[in-house]
Formats: C-alpha cells, sequence, structure tokens
C-alpha cells in the first residue's frame, strides 16, 4: 500500500521524537557495572569518643554496593553489605552533586577534643572532596549526612563476618555525677535544668562554640546516677546522655 508522502514524513517526524526524547531522559548520573572498576564513591565515619559513642564507617561504591563495619556501641556491630537499586544510587550522587560542596571548607570545629571525629567524603570523576568535624557540619552537609544515616537504616543488610568488638579501655573511670547531653531541636535548656532542678542540675560548659552538646553536673545525693540518666533517655527533649568519663593513670 502506497502512503502519501506527507504520512511518511509524519511518521519519520514521530520516529525521531521518541529518539531524541529516550536520549535526553537518560539519567547523566550511572552506576558502574564492571567489578574491575569498583572505587569508592562515598564514604562516611564516625570516630571513637570517651564515652559511649557509636564507631563506624559506610563505604558506598560506584557499583551501588554499600559496605557498613559496626566497630563499637553502634546499631549493628560486625561487617555488613547491601546492594543499591540503580534509582536509589542515582538519586543518591544526584544529591551529593546538587550539594555542590566543593566550595566548602574541610574541616569543622575540630578543636573539641572531648567529641568524635566525623568523616565524610565523596568522589566525582578526578575530584575528591573530604570534610571532619567535631561538632555539626554545614546544613548543605547535614543533609546529606541525614540521608546516609537513613541508608544505615534501610533494611537488607547482610552480615559478611564474625563481629570484631572493640573494648572500652580499662582506664576509663565514669564521671557519675557529670553528664554530656545533646537536646533536640526542641530543646530550651534553661526550661531543661528547671525540670530536673531538684537534682541540683546545672550547666558546666558547652563543649564547643557552636557544639549541640553540653556538659551538666547534678548532686548524685538527690538520684542515683543510673536511675537519672535512665529516666532523661526517656526524655524526648534529650537526643542523646551519657556519663563524662575521664582517663585514669595506668600503673
Amino acid at each position: 500500500m502506497n502512503y502519501p508522502i506527507k504520512h511518511f514524513f509524519s511518521i519519520l517526524l514521530v520516529i525521531v521524537t521518541l529518539a531524541f526524547l529516550n536520549t535526553s531522559c537518560s539519567p547523566a548520573i550511572k552506576m558502574e557495572t564492571d567489578v574491575a572498576l569498583t572505587s569508592p564513591k562515598i564514604v562516611y565515619s564516625k570516630g571513637a569518643c570517651y564515652g559511649e559513642c557509636p564507631v563506624y564507617n559506610l563505604t558506598i561504591y560506584n557499583t551501588g554496593l554499600m559496605k557498613y563495619n559496626g566497630i563499637r556501641y553502634s546499631s549493628m556491630i560486625g561487617k555488613y553489605e547491601k546492594q543499591l537499586t540503580d534509582v536509589e544510587y542515582i538519586n543518591l550522587v544526584k544529591l551529593f552533586k546538587d550539594a555542590n560542596i566543593w566550595k566548602l571548607d574541610e574541616n569543622y570545629d575540630m578543636n573539641i577534643a572531648d567529641l568524635p571525629t566525623t568523616t565524610l567524603s565523596f568522589s566525582d570523576k578526578d575530584k575528591q572532596k573530604t570534610m571532619k568535624t567535631k561538632s555539626s557540619f554545614p546544613p548543605a552537609v547535614d543533609v546529606l549526612e541525614k540521608q546516609l544515616l537513613e541508608m544505615i537504616k534501610l533494611d537488607g543488610w547482610k552480615q559478611t563476618d564474625i563481629p570484631i568488638v572493640e573494648t572500652v579501655p580499662k582506664n576509663e573511670i565514669l564521671i557519675k555525677n557529670e553528664l554530656i547531653i545533646k537536646g533536640t531541636d526542641q530543646l530550651i535548656l534553661v526550661r531543661w535544668l528547671r525540670e530536673y532542678a531538684e537534682y541540683e542540675m546545672k550547666i558546666v560548659r558547652r563543649l564547643g562554640p557552636d557544639s549541640p552538646l553540653w556538659l551538666v553536673t547534678f548532686n548524685q545525693e538527690k538520684i542515683d546516677p543510673d536511675e537519672l540518666i535512665k529516666k532523661i533517655k526517656e526524655d524526648p527533649s534529650i537526643a542523646t546522655v551519657e556519663f563524662n568519663k575521664k582517663i585514669s593513670n595506668r600503673d
């Protein structure tokens, strides 16, 4: 059957349009499929502190493979793996690219001795950016950190080896009348202290100029320290609480 020439050009136009849309809609970010070309894309780690801080590291490769190593006080202890889908990987990398972290500083509040070091690294082609903080990252990076914490919470992790648990150094001594607290966004410290006035709760100091952590003290003759810390852990105003610690001299 012979079609009029105008029908031929109409069909040709449709074919060209579909080909263009297929090309333009393909993602600019792709997951590497060649295992031989595997390399870390994102690395996130939490270091140790004087208290019971989670110690772990998360590595996300350009194949979408996530590896988690929980060392101490973390939600998962030992080594685990999980494979991201193409969509999960592409969306995560896009979030990092859109954050434009290349112009940001590399170190934040690193002079605070009491707190653990958080490290976040991102690689893109021939560039790599590594940032560290002992308090909190700037807002643009804070969004990325929160997303990585959500990735850790995903189901489907598979353990790959026997856990290696770090023990707390024997020369650490709990200071049971001193607490390190981190409030939620709704915390008003003065009001919170008033609620615990019967235990003579007082502020000692803030752990750094912009730190979300505070060192507070109380009268342990008014309440058993373990009972108080249990009570505070149930307080919605407080995100984290732990006893302060010091290192004793070794014999």
